[in-house]
């Protein structure tokens, strides 16, 4: 008999009951109550309790057989995230529909843990992909900035410096291309960290729009910006990443634009909390503007308003998909406003702490290149000779004495030198990588007698927050991107010299 059937039984008896139920009070329980009997009113009270007794029988039947098995079902199911209920549902017993109905939610619970497993060995696979990619990339960008960078501080004629700003171009842009790629992964994982710190947004604020002056001057473009009074001088938030913000933002204007202005304005508004500032920030172009079906495209990921072959402007259409997920990590909205042929605005806003003075750590690196402290004797660990010959030349612009491990064996055993003021690790060596030849290291440091213990900076193309993590699980000090400007390294060190100039935001 199944629950469908013994369902009906229920319902009818349990009606025949109420049926005798209402005869029984009305004929049966009276004649009783003032001593008169009649047979029929036996059988009416005999009805009521067998009916009374069906009922309950039926429903604590209903209650083994149908209540408890769904309950044991709802609890199954509140639990398919484990791999072990899923199991158990599929060969759940019986023949019943509830029976049957369990193992058909387990069957389907495997297969949606499959397929999530499926997907995180996925994700796994592209972070790993984007990390190598990151590393084969940085690398050579590593010697081309590096070097950049070093020429720069040599007599040129003006043809060379036209050669070299180009070189130095080209290099940075292809540095953007990846580093936009690995932000926007770092926000879809939901990694992608603020530092906000006390900042001049005036000096952020006419640093970026010199920065995009040429630019702009390339296209005979006039690029302005205006800045409200009511702007605090000073005021808490992530000043590289506003400015990558703006970068793009100004740059597409430009890019987009054949005649007239770019013009970046900034306002500021009461907030909704107290000593903080709402602050707006709007880039509007003359440009031809955006056809409205266009819109939605432009803020999703590796897609453009105009995709064909034939197009002006390059790109890999990632800038305002990242922008938009910048602005909203600092608490806005970027918003458009287009008109055809009429130009575009970009605007956004969000609120910041207002400060009345700078950190003391926080001022303003010095640009003298010539060392003002004692020299260290710095231990690099880099299988890459053209980045070898880099660092030496630029250790030795700084002051200090070099040497060189090219695998992670050879880093360990020169490390236990106690000569070694500091260490620039690379990550990716034979033999043993940089963070096993760290954590060689530190075991046996415990043993030496170091008095303290050696600073040891990853020096590593790979930037995404697992390759930090766990540069500083196994006992790393910092943490220098490739590719390395004499500026970064320098920064880098002044750690360990008691140099007055400071770490910059690419060290840590």
């Amino acid at each position: 008999m199944n629950w469908r059937t013994t369902a009906l039984l229920a319902l009818i008896v349990s009606m025949a009951a109420l049926v005798g139920l209402i005869m029984a009070y009305g004929n049966a329980l009276y004649p009783y109550l003032i001593g008169e009997s009649d047979p029929i009113h036996g059988v009416a009270v005999a009805a009521i309790a067998g009916g009374t007794v069906m009922a309950l029988v039926l429903g604590f039947l209903g209650d083994r057989l149908l209540v408890r098995r769904i309950r044991a079902l709802r609890s199954a199911v509140e639990q398919l995230g484990n791999e072990k209920a899923a199991r158990e549902l599929q060969v759940y017993h019986g023949n019943s529909e509830v029976a049957r109905l369990a193992r058909v939610t387990g069957t389907m619970a495997l297969h949606l843990l499959e397929e999530r497993k499926t997907a995180e060995a996925a994700t796994l696979a592209r972070s790993r992909f984007l990390s190598n990619i990151s590393h084969e990339i940085r690398t050579p960008l590593n010697a081309v900035l590096g070097y950049t960078s070093l020429l720069r501080s040599t007599p040129l004629d003006p043809k060379q410096v036209t050669w070299l700003d180009s070189l130095a171009a080209g290099g940075e842009t292809l540095l953007s291309v990846i580093t936009n790629i690995l932000d926007y992964e770092k926000a879809q994982n939901g990694k992608l960290d603020l530092h906000p710190k006390p900042v001049r947004i005036r000096s952020l604020i006419l640093d970026t729009v010199s920065a995009m002056a040429a630019f702009a001057e390339s296209k005979e473009l006039r690029l302005e910006s205006g800045m409200e009074p009511r702007v605090p001088e000073i005021v808490v938030l992530d000043a590289s990443r506003l400015r990558q913000v703006l970068i793009h933002l100004l740059t597409n204007a430009i890019k987009f634009t054949r005649s007239g202005s770019v013009e970046l304005t900034i306002a500021a508004r009461p907030a909704s909390q107290p000593d903080h500032v709402l602050l707006e920030f709007r880039v509007h172009d003359t440009g031809p503007g955006i056809q409205p079906d266009l819109i939605p495209r432009l803020f999703v990921p590796f897609t453009q308003g105009d995709d064909s072959r034939t197009r002006l402007h390059g790109g890999i259409g990632m800038g305002l998909a990242l922008c938009s997920r910048l602005v909203n990590a600092m608490g806005g909205k970027l918003q458009l406003e287009s008109t055809s042929e009429m130009g575009t605005a970009f605007a956004f806003s969000f609120e910041a702490e207002i400060r009345r003075s700078l950190d003391p750590e926080l001022a303003p690196p010095s640009d003298d290149p010539t060392p003002a402290h004692s020299a260290l004797h710095v231990l690099v660990a880099e299988d890459n000779a053209v980045n070898r010959n880099l660092l030496r030349t630029m250790l030795r612009q700084l002051g200090h004495e070099a040497e060189f491990a090219v695998n992670g064996i050879e880093a360990f055993k020169r490390m236990q030198n106690l000569e070694i003021d500091v260490v620039l690790m690379d990550m990716q060596m034979p033999e043993r990588d940089g963070c096993e030849a760290t954590a060689l290291y530190r075991s046996w440091e415990k043993t030496s007698d170091r008095m303290a213990p050696l600073p040891i900076i990853a020096l590593t193309a790979n930037v995404l927050p697992a390759d930090r993590k766990r540069c500083l699980d196994v006992g790393m000090n910092g943490f220098l991107n490739k590719p390395i400007l004499l500026s970064d390294l320098r920064a880098a060190l002044a750690r360990f010299t008691h140099d007055p100039i400071l770490e910059s935001p690419s060290t840590l």
